[in-house]
């Protein structure tokens, strides 16, 4: 699988890019549909049944609706890397590889994205070159967690870099992922290995 994504409701997203398809499983594990034709490699799935598809391949950005519309849309990342919803589903992020920020615009009624802009500045240590973002994760206080060739950066909702941590262990960092109900843990992989740390304080996670 080259990238998958929980909707709201507990469904399930999940990309084969070899096989050029989305599979959607239900809460329950079992399949739904398949959608075919796609090669992603990002995905992000909205309350309402809309699903984003990145296309690294490409450089397309796909809003796929429940009824089988597929409609491309317009960007401006020059290497479309990934995609996640932030600030309740309202806003969406977009990291395109080797760039040194990510992109935020406003979710529009009809699936569109508008208004973006270069919102979130990674920090680059003095005389390293900029990194190529990897994964990425939103938290529902509007925290946002990057994988980036210098570590994890963690950001507020106005692009802020409040913290860049080291990975758990030897070799870059993979992928991030937030865990619980509010959530309350996050979760790395480094190395072939899966990390886990408790957030002891979801309302202020720089502290």
């Amino acid at each position: 699988m080259t990238a998958f994504t929980f909707a709201p409701d507990g469904r399930c997203f999940a990309a084969h890019a070899a096989a050029a398809r989305i599979v959607e499983l239900a809460a329950t594990g079992d399949a739904q549909r398949a959608i075919t034709g796609l090669t992603a490699t990002g995905l992000a799935a909205g309350s309402t049944g809309e699903l984003y598809a990145v296309e690294a391949a490409t450089g397309r950005l796909w809003l796929l609706t429940p009824d089988g519309t597929r409609r491309a849309l317009s960007h401006p990342a020059a290497a479309l890397h990934r995609v996640a919803f932030a600030a309740g589903g309202s806003q969406l992020i977009l990291t395109e590889a080797g760039a040194p920020c990510a992109w935020q615009g406003s979710v529009l009624a009809d699936g569109t994205v508008a208004h973006l802009e270069p919102v979130y500045r990674f920090a680059i240590p003095e005389g390293l070159p900029a990194q190529s973002p990897g994964d990425l994760a939103t938290h529902p206080k509007r925290w946002s967690f990057f994988v980036t060739t210098h570590g994890l950066q963690l950001a507020d909702h106005d692009g802020r870099i409040l913290g860049l941590f080291d990975p758990p262990a030897a070799g870059a960092l993979e992928g991030v992922a937030l865990g619980g109900a509010t959530p309350t843990s996050l979760f790395v992989t480094c190395g072939g290995k899966i990390y886990h740390r408790p957030l002891r304080n979801p309302e202020h996670l720089w502290q």
